[in-house]
C-alpha cells in the first residue's frame, strides 16, 4: 500500500481529546497517589481548571479523572479566545460541538455559540431540549444563521436562564434608518420578545443586539417582566429618549445599559411633540426639568447610547450632557465614539472615575489629530488616573507621554479605535515615534493589550524598551509598522514568549521569511504561549516548508496571512483579554 493511501486513512484527532465517554472500569488505579483523596476533594481541586483543559488534558490522565471531569465538572463550553475566525473551536466541527453539549447536558451552566455556520432549526431544538442547569447562553453568529434559527430557539430556551446574549458577528448593533433597506428580515421582533418573556421569567442580563425591530409596547412589556435586570443591551429603531426614561423608572438595579437607535439624534422635546404628547406627559418634562438624570439608577456604571453603528450620541447636548454632569461620577465605562471636543472636556471634569473610555471615530481610517484636539486629549487623560482601557481616534508622542505619566493602571490601549478590520491592511499613519512608545512603556507597565497599528515610524529601539518595561503583554498589534525588522520580532519572542498570545505583523514590509524560522526555533527550544500569528501573504508564500513544520510542531498555533488577527469592534462585545479566564 502506498504512503499516500496510508496518509488518507489517518484520522485527525479532535482538539478536545476526551470527547469519548468513560470506557472500562477503574481497576488498578488505586496505586496512584491521588487515589487516597476522596472524590469531593478531587472535584474541589479540578474545579479550578478551565473546561478546555479538563477535557483535553485532565480527563486523559486516568479513567477516574475522566469520569470526574465529564460527569461533574464540565460547567461551561466557551470557545478559546484566540483561534481562527471561522472556526472558533479549532479543529472541532459544528456537529462535534453539538455532541459535546448533549454529552454534558446534565452539568452545563454556561454555553457560548460563536461563529457556527452549519446550524439548522432541528439542531437548535435538539440542543436545548434537556439542559436542566443552563443559566448563561451566548448566541453570536452571522446574520443569516441567527435569522433562520432564532424563532425556533426562543421556544426551546431553558426556563431558568439568567443571561441571554444574542448578537451578530460582522456588523453587530447595525441600525437602518429605512426598514426597506434591510438586507435580511429583522431577527428580534415583538413575537420573539413576547415568547421570551413567557419562557424565561428569571432573566437578569439581556443582550439583543442582532438586527431588531421592537415596538415601544413590546419594550414596555420587557421592562415589566424583568424589573431586576442588571444588564440590558437593545438595538431597535423604535426606541428613543423616552425609552431611556422608562428604563430608569423600571430597572433600579441596572448596572450596564446599551441602546442603539437613530432616534437618539432627535432631542426629546421634539420627539415628544412629534408623537403628540401633551404638556403633562413625562417625556415632555424630561427635557425641561432634567428628570432623566434624577431617575438614573445609582447602580448604573456602564453607559452606551448609539445613534448608529459605533457612533455615540452627542454627549455635549442635552439630555446626554445632563447625564454626564449630574451622574458622571458614578460611571466606570463610557463610550463617546465621535469627535466631540467639548464632550472630552466635560468627561475630564465630571467622569473622573472612569475605567473604560472609548473615543474612537467609527469608520474613519485616516485620522490626524489637530493641535487643539491633541491638547484636549492630553488634558482629558491627565484627569482619568484610574483608566484601565482606552481607545483613541489617533495618537501622538505628546498623548502617549501624558498616558505614561497619568495612567499607571492602563491595561488595554488602542490607537486607531474602531476600524473595518476585514477591509484589508491598515493604511493610515500615526505621528508616533520611539519617544512616545518609550514614555508609554515606562509609565504603564501593566499593559496587556496594545495596538500600535499604523505607527510606521517606530523602530526596533521602541520594541526593545516596550518589552523591557511591559512584560505582561498578551496581545501586540504591529500592523503597518513598516520600519520594524526581524530583529524586533526576535526581541518580542525572547522577552514576551511566556505571555504573548497574539502577534499581528500584517503589512510589516521589512520582515522576511526568517521570522517563521525564528518563531519555530524559539518554540522548540524555549516553549511559546503564542496562539495567533498574522503575517503578510508574501512571507507566507515564501515559507511554505517552514509553515508546514510549524503546523506539525505547534498544532495550537494559528498562522494567518493578509487578515488581521485582532478582531476588535471597540470595547463593545469585547471578551476579557486573558486566555485562562
Amino acid at each position: 500500500m502506498s504512503a499516500s493511501r496510508v496518509k488518507k486513512k489517518r484520522k485527525r484527532l479532535p482538539e478536545l481529546g476526551a470527547m469519548a465517554g468513560p470506557k472500562g472500569d477503574e481497576t488498578g488505579e488505586n496505586v496512584a497517589v491521588t487515589y487516597s483523596l476522596d472524590e469531593d476533594t478531587m472535584l474541589n481541586i479540578l474545579h479550578r481548571v478551565p473546561t478546555r483543559a479538563l477535557l483535553s488534558v485532565m480527563a486523559l490522565v486516568c479513567r477516574r479523572w475522566r469520569r470526574l471531569c465529564q460527569e461533574h465538572l464540565v460547567h461551561d463550553l466557551t470557545p478559546p479566545l484566540y483561534s481562527t475566525h471561522d472556526k472558533p473551536w479549532g479543529s472541532l466541527t459544528d456537529m462535534q460541538i453539538m455532541e459535546l453539549v448533549k454529552r454534558h447536558a446534565s452539568t452545563l451552566q454556561s454555553i457560548e455559540f460563536r461563529g457556527l455556520k452549519q446550524l439548522t432549526a432541528d439542531d437548535v431544538q435538539d440542543i436545548f431540549t434537556n439542559l436542566p442547569r443552563l443559566q448563561h447562553l451566548t448566541f453570536a453568529s452571522d446574520p443569516p444563521v441567527i435569522t433562520n434559527n432564532l424563532q425556533n430557539l426562543v421556544h426551546q430556551l431553558p426556563g431558568q436562564l439568567v443571561t441571554l446574549d444574542v448578537h451578530t458577528t460582522g456588523f453587530s448593533t447595525s441600525v437602518f434608518s429605512n426598514p426597506n433597506s434591510r438586507p435580511l428580515p429583522p431577527t428580534i421582533t415583538d413575537d420573539f420578545v413576547g415568547a421570551l418573556c413567557q419562557r424565561c421569567p428569571q432573566l437578569e442580563r439581556l443582550t439583543l443586539d442582532a438586527d431588531s425591530l421592537i415596538s415601544e409596547a413590546s419594550f414596555d412589556r420587557l421592562l415589566q417582566t424583568w424589573p431586576s435586570l442588571t444588564l440590558l443591551h437593545i438595538n431597535s429603531t423604535a426606541l428613543g429618549w423616552s425609552s431611556v426614561l422608562h428604563i430608569f423608572q423600571s430597572c433600579q438595579c441596572l448596572q450596564d445599559l446599551s441602546l442603539c437607535s437613530s432616534k437618539f439624534a432627535i432631542p426629546p422635546k421634539i420627539e415628544a411633540d412629534k408623537a403628540g404628547y401633551s404638556d403633562g406627559v413625562e417625556v415632555a418634562e424630561m427635557y425641561s426639568k432634567k428628570i432623566l438624570s434624577d431617575l438614573m439608577p445609582q447602580s448604573l456604571v456602564s453607559l452606551r447610547l448609539y445613534v448608529e453603528l459605533h457612533v455615540s450620541v452627542r454627549w455635549d447636548l442635552i439630555p446626554a450632557e445632563d447625564l454626564m454632569r449630574f451622574k458622571g461620577h458614578q460611571l466606570r465605562q463610557l463610550h463617546a465614539q465621535n469627535s466631540f471636543q467639548l464632550a472630552w472636556h466635560n468627561i475630564s471634569v465630571w467622569c473622573t472615575n472612569l475605567k473604560t473610555l472609548d473615543l474612537s471615530r467609527a469608520h474613519h481610517h485616516n485620522i490626524r489629530l489637530t493641535e487643539e484636539e491633541g491638547t484636549k486629549l492630553c488634558r482629558l487623560v491627565k484627569h482619568l488616573v484610574q483608566l484601565e482601557e482606552l481607545a483613541l481616534p489617533a495618537a501622538s508622542d505628546r498623548i502617549l507621554s501624558e498616558l505614561g505619566r497619568s495612567c499607571p493602571r492602563l491595561r488595554r490601549l488602542f490607537f486607531q479605535g474602531w476600524r473595518m478590520h476585514r477591509a484589508g491592511p491598515l493604511t493610515k499613519q500615526l505621528d508616533v515615534t520611539d519617544r512616545g512608545v518609550s514614555s508609554l512603556a515606562e509609565g504603564c507597565s501593566e499593559l496587556r493589550v496594545l495596538s500600535l497599528g499604523g505607527c510606521n515610524k517606530i523602530t526596533t529601539s521602541a520594541i526593545r524598551i516596550l518589552t523591557y518595561h511591559c512584560k505582561k503583554i498578551e496581545v501586540l498589534e504591529l500592523t503597518g509598522c513598516t520600519s520594524l525588522t526581524d530583529e524586533a520580532i526576535v526581541i518580542v519572542l525572547t522577552r514576551l514568549g511566556s505571555s504573548l498570545l497574539l502577534l499581528d505583523l500584517l503589512n510589516c514590509t521589512k520582515l522576511t521569511s526568517g521570522v517563521i524560522r525564528k518563531v519555530l526555533d524559539y518554540a522548540l527550544t524555549q516553549g511559546i504561549s503564542l496562539r495567533v500569528l498574522t503575517i503578510p501573504n508574501s512571507i507566507k508564500s515564501a515559507s511554505r516548508s517552514l509553515l508546514s513544520q510549524l503546523n506539525r510542531k505547534l498544532p495550537f498555533l494559528s498562522v494567518r496571512g493578509n487578515n488581521n488577527g485582532l478582531h476588535w469592534d471597540g470595547f463593545y462585545h469585547c471578551p476579557p483579554w486573558s486566555y485562562c479566564s
